[in-house]
């Protein structure tokens, strides 16, 4: 077992099921908080359940169109609850039955409604992104070992093969382009400094800080802006020819186009208002200066 190399004391460390929980609760981002939806399971209970008031529909019916062909008794027992009530505590027939339904179907549809509504819950959970559930399988599966095993036996150890049935209890961040380039080839550089009581035995894994990330893509994001504002502006100073004032501006607009594109969640409407706001500054400019070099 390893030791503690200041107290030569021995580490005891978690294995099993209180190994993987102390994984999953020390990752600050919880992106680690995967577990199986089981939509297989959930879609069957579904079904039973609508067999099960289905049958109860069609013995309400029944019983329904008995009441119909029935006397005036049958008639003030369908249109008034009490006195079915006191007709079915007396007699065991068919008040009786009707009750008995009523109160199955009160129990069943609640039951139904509320899987109903749990299952929509659970289905908009996102799955979790292919990065988050490799370095969860890295971990589970302990793939730095020569000998690679599941850190749960029996049962446990293949519920997280399938990455289509598993949820992140997390919602994934409305990541733009930029962000999601730099976190899929760039993590070491915003890599979480690993505090010593919450390592584990895969020190491939590592959490990322999204705080660093967020940082790192707005400060390119302003540079980007600055560049593209000034730079065109730049230009347009020192150029007097109308035309090659009209090309910088329509090359800077394309160009400001695709790093909108590519570095924001921008939808085309967004893109288009913002060039034509781009475009318009850089019109003003250009007009206001000729107007200046004009002779009066």
């Amino acid at each position: 077992m390893p030791r503690d190399e200041e107290t030569g004391k021995v580490c005891e460390e978690a294995i099993g099921f209180a190994d993987v929980a102390k994984f999953i609760a020390d990752d600050k981002e919880h992106s680690s908080s995967i577990y199986r939806r089981y939509e297989r399971l959930a879609a069957r209970n579904l079904l039973y359940l609508q067999v099960e008031l289905r049958d109860l529909e069609l013995q309400l019916d029944e019983v329904d169109r008995e009441d119909a062909r029935g006397g005036e008794d049958e008639v003030e027992g369908a249109m008034d609850w009490q006195v079915l009530q006191q007709r079915a505590n007396i007699a065991d027939g068919k008040e009786s039955r009707r009750r008995e339904l009523t109160l199955q179907l009160r129990c069943k549809i609640k039951e139904y409604q509320k899987a109903v509504l749990r299952n929509a819950q659970m289905l908009a959970l996102p799955r979790p992104s292919k990065q988050a559930h490799t370095a969860f399988c890295d971990y589970f599966y302990n793939r730095d070992n020569e000998r690679p095993f599941p850190r749960l036996a029996g049962l446990g150890g293949d519920l997280y093969a399938d990455r289509h049935d598993l949820m992140s209890l997390v919602f994934n961040r409305d990541d733009d382009r930029l962000t999601t380039f730099l976190r899929e080839h760039a993590p070491l550089l915003f890599q979480r400094r690993q505090e010593p009581q919450a390592s584990h035995s895969c020190p491939s894994v590592r959490s990322l800080s999204e705080y660093r990330l967020s940082l790192a893509v707005a400060s390119i994001n302003i540079v980007v802006a600055a560049v593209m504002l000034f730079g065109a502006i730049y230009n347009l100073f020192y150029i007097h020819s109308l035309t090659k004032r009209l090309g910088i501006v329509a090359g800077y607009t394309v160009a400001f186009a695709i790093c909108v594109a590519l570095l924001s969640n921008a939808r085309r409407s967004e893109i288009f208002s913002a060039c034509a706001a781009y475009a318009a500054v850089l019109v003003v400019f250009v007009s206001g200066n000729l107007s200046s070099q004009s002779p009066s």
